[in-house]
């Protein structure tokens, strides 16, 4: 409970700041700002998709998850296994290819729900971060920013 009640503050406000774009995305459903896209490929079905991708497999692996939670030999080891991932995905993915989120397809959704699932990159990242709020490595890999 302790862990759902300090981020509480984030998670609420992340819908009042973004509630022009969300409202933007509900008004467009499912053809998209351009007229391009369809259900599957407008900007909330793939967002949904990085959701359950995340979301399953965390869901499956709760009582795993649970029980390593707080061993230090885990954390020690998987701050130092994020921080070689992320090093490597900042120095590997240089070139930027989308820029909107219209642009954004189903692969590069999948992989920006997996790095948040393996590691909760995009929330721990952003406490170490640097580079103008990129913190998901995911959205970095896939060419997103």
């Amino acid at each position: 409970m302790y862990t759902i009640v300090i981020q509480l503050g984030a998670i609420l406000a992340l819908p009042v700041y973004f509630r022009k774009r969300i409202l933007e995305f509900l008004s467009t459903f499912p053809k998209g700002e351009r007229g391009d896209r369809n259900f599957l490929t407008h900007p909330l079905s793939l967002t949904m998709v990085a959701f359950v991708v995340t979301a399953l497999p965390a869901w499956a692996l709760t009582k795993v998850i649970g029980k390593n939670l707080e061993s230090l030999w885990v954390i020690s080891i998987a701050l130092l296994v994020g921080g070689i991932v992320m090093w490597i995905v900042d120095a590997t993915f240089t070139r930027v290819r989308v820029t909107h989120m219209e642009e954004m397809n189903l692969f590069q959704a999948i992989w920006i729900g997996v790095p948040d699932f393996v590691g909760g990159f995009s929330r721990n990242v952003a406490l170490n971060e640097y580079d103008c709020g990129r913190t998901n490595r995911g959205l970095i890999a896939s060419g997103c920013t």
